[in-house]
């Protein structure tokens, strides 16, 4: 199983020292074979899917505490058809994610974060919430499409 870790910046003034490892712009999201590197609130990363030994670089560092979070976050993927209106149910889409490639959000009532992606839009969710989230997703993808198809 790839690893998920959690990394908290000890000190905002320090980000600029993470830059080789870490994305440190808001909401800024590198995608790697390695993993995907999710810069989702100040001082604050969601590293998914990532190989088991690729922290040592950040873990050494007094810089950032790391958590072990695998198994926490579950990714779901939202295909670009109806996406944005799907997300726009929950949240103003674009001005969220203005200038920025993910942001943490609550997405029906649970907590997420979501990024652009090359098929639309991926959102990590709690493990605890993810069947309701996936239920959710469904229900209002159906109300669009009745919706589209009754105008």
């Amino acid at each position: 199983m790839k690893a998920s870790t959690e990394l908290v910046a000890l000190d905002l003034r320090s980000l600029p020292a993470l830059a080789p490892q870490l994305p440190i712009e808001p909401g800024a999201v590198r995608r790697t074979n390695a993993g995907t590197y999710l810069h989702f609130a100040p001082g604050r990363w969601l590293i998914a899917d990532h190989e088991p030994g690729i922290m040592a670089a950040l873990l050494g560092s007094d810089v950032v505490e790391s958590f072990d979070v695998t198994g926490k976050w579950c990714q779901v993927s939202l295909p670009a058809e109806n996406a944005q209106r799907l997300l726009a149910t929950q949240m103003p889409v674009i001005r969220t994610l203005s200038g920025r490639h993910c942001a943490a959000i609550r997405l029906f009532d649970a907590p997420a974060i979501v990024a652009h992606d090359a098929a639309g839009f991926a959102v990590w969710t709690h493990r605890s919430y993810l069947q309701f989230v996936q239920d959710a997703i469904e229900q209002t993808r159906e109300r669009l499409v009745t919706r589209i198809h009754s105008s």
